[in-house]
């Protein structure tokens, strides 16, 4: 599980684009074969002169799963508060006493905000609790979108120092707008809703002027770029031999701050040890320590590749400069020994299809006491159990 941090992070509406090979000159050579080394030195203008001409493949970036989330905290997509959800009479045993909004960054100074953060209190007439956020938006008086949900904390008793808060950036998708803020508070017991506080509670929480970053031109580049994970999911072996032709690669890079855009390069590498460039990506965004920017690249093999076993590598690229930021070195192991063979082996071509996805909230948090937000729901759940067995 990544560590946590207090900072901003933000929230994306992606549409995915189907990933093509840039187009050959006529003329072009075939790349030529050589030991993997830092990209740094090459130009993306020479991308499509270094593709292999001898191989045919189709790439596609597919849509996000909640499967495709591990190890870290995320919400899927954008989601709109279900006002039948049960509060139970226990829920006289919590309370929200206190929140507030305060506004952090509006870089355009038209007065309306891409930055914010909420802190609130939420107390228990129990000697300690483990609870959770859901905290929604509300445009113009439109209905409640859930932005976010907030890691497992701990609140005690009646204290103010088990506070929270929560920092916001607004990347795309929220225009300019009066928004109001809702705050329900849920058990992890059973995951009922035991306190709810809003704008009809404080005018903290009303009519604040909000906008995405592409309304206040408040994206934010940073250079402090790594690759948190990445690995391949083999998908297709028609002829059952073992040796796959459609696979996925999927990685998640992330930037130690804020939003900033990357591009990609595939590597490939065959049984004869060279290296070939496979694919490029579009250029795209990644989210502070966000899994929701996760990149699913599917390939399907379509000619060319001999049956056997390949190694991959993934080098990222500022979209801006065209610098080499990182490389997906440490995860060698993941990305190894891969069997595939192409279509023609396997005795099927298939074609690919383009996949609409949609990603949304995820914000990092800080405060509560005693914060159980890196459990597994399992040990939150036993956890919630063995509190109320003992009351």
């Amino acid at each position: 599980m990544k560590n946590m941090i207090s900072t901003t992070a933000s929230i994306f509406l992606f549409s995915t684009v189907l990933l093509t090979v840039p187009s050959l000159a006529d003329n072009a050579q075939s790349l030529k074969t050589r030991e993997h080394q830092s990209k740094s030195e090459i130009s993306q203008n020479d991308n499509s002169a270094r593709l292999s001409t001898n191989r045919s493949a189709n790439h596609s970036r597919k849509e996000l799963t909640d499967k495709d989330i591990t190890n870290k905290s995320g919400l899927k997509a954008k989601t709109l508060r279900d006002p039948s959800r049960s509060a139970l009479p226990k829920s006289f045993d919590f309370d929200i006493a206190s929140a507030y909004v305060t506004l952090l960054y509006d870089a355009d100074y038209d007065g309306y905000y891409s930055e914010f953060s909420v802190n609130f209190d939420a107390d228990t007439t129990f000697s300690y609790a483990d609870v959770y956020a859901e905290l929604y938006l509300s445009l113009n008086g439109g209905p409640w979108e859930l932005y976010h949900v907030t890691d497992v904390f701990e609140i005690q008793g009646d204290s103010y120092y088990d506070d929270y808060t929560v920092s916001t950036l607004l990347s795309e998708g929220y225009p300019p707008g009066s928004y109001d803020v809702l705050i329900d508070l849920i058990d992890t017991y059973d995951g009922t809703r035991v306190a709810t506080f809003g704008p009809n509670d404080s005018v903290d929480l009303y009519g604040l002027f909000l906008e995405d970053a592409t309304y206040d031109n408040s994206v934010i580049y940073s250079s402090d770029i790594s690759i948190f994970d990445a690995y391949i999911n083999l998908l297709t072996d028609t002829d059952n031999d073992g040796f796959y032709k459609t696979f996925s690669l999927v990685f998640d890079a992330d930037v130690a701050f804020g939003v900033t855009e990357i591009y990609a390069e595939i590597w490939m590498r065959d049984g004869s040890g060279d290296w070939f460039l496979e694919t490029v990506t579009e250029d795209f965004f990644i989210d502070s320590n966000s899994s929701l920017d996760t990149y699913i690249l599917e390939t399907t093999l379509q000619s060319g590749y001999d049956t056997g076993y390949y190694d991959f590598k993934i080098d990222i690229f500022d979209a801006a400069t065209s610098s080499f930021m990182t490389s997906s070195d440490t995860f060698d192991y993941q990305l190894a020994q891969v069997p595939l063979e192409d279509a023609i082996a396997d005795q099927r071509a298939t074609s690919t299809t383009t996949t609409t996805i949609t990603t949304s909230t995820i914000s990092v948090e800080s405060g509560g006491a005693g914060s159980g937000g890196g459990f597994i729901l399992m040990l939150t759940f036993v956890a919630g159990l063995l509190r109320r067995l003992t009351r």
